[in-house]
């Protein structure tokens, strides 16, 4: 699993979240429309074409799902504090 896996994977658990925020709280969630109209359609394109070109497995994209999984809500949350530190009060 490479860096570039480890992303992609990483990003498609995020545009799960931004997909599945609106629905929960029945209102528009900021990030919405780029997780779907941006995100989505790339992760989909450089899945096929990792896969097409046999650059990773179906191991190798569950492995990096699963990571990415893990690994979402605590790079939303250094993000967020890396955003708080850095604004002036």
């Amino acid at each position: 699993m490479g860096v570039f896996t480890l992303t992609l994977g990483i990003f498609l658990v995020h545009v799960v979240g931004h997909i599945a925020f609106p629905v929960f709280f029945r209102r528009y969630t900021p990030g919405l429309v780029t997780a779907i109209v941006i995100v989505l359609p790339y992760s989909f394109y450089a899945l096929y074409r990792l896969s097409s070109a046999h650059l990773m497995s179906s191991e190798s994209f569950n492995l990096s799902l699963l990571v990415g999984a893990l690994l979402v809500a605590p790079l939303i949350w250094l993000a967020l504090l890396v955003g708080k530190l850095l604004t002036p009060r």
